[in-house]
């Protein structure tokens, strides 16, 4: 474990420096983020309407815009590589030997 935090010391030192003022480090990244946030909210009302994307305004989408909004077709994949097996294992094991079994066990009643 020490050599681990050895190494993280010089990029992560474990205390902070002795200079480090807390209250003007928040009150620097307060100041930043509301100028952002005060830049976003400023500019939305004096956008125009058509600026504004609309449900629905669009005829069609691109392949690639609807290959992004299909999340790069990870749906897809998981469904091929991962689901689909599974299900066909599932099925395929349904009346194995271990079945048979728990089957005989339970005195060869079914449900």
């Amino acid at each position: 474990m020490t050599a681990f935090a050895d190494f993280l010391e010089g990029p992560c030192p474990s205390k902070p420096p002795e200079s480090a003022n807390l209250a003007a480090e928040l009150a620097v990244g307060l100041v930043a983020a509301a100028i952002s946030l005060a830049g976003i909210f400023h500019r939305l009302p004096v956008l125009p309407p058509e600026a504004l994307p609309r449900r629905g305004s669009r005829a069609r989408a691109g392949p690639l815009e609807s290959f992004w909004k299909q999340g790069w077709g990870f749906d897809w994949l998981y469904d091929r590589a991962f689901v689909r097996p599974f299900l066909w294992a599932a099925r395929a094991g349904k009346d194995d030997l271990l079945d048979l079994v728990f089957t005989l066990a339970r005195g060869s009643r079914r449900p």
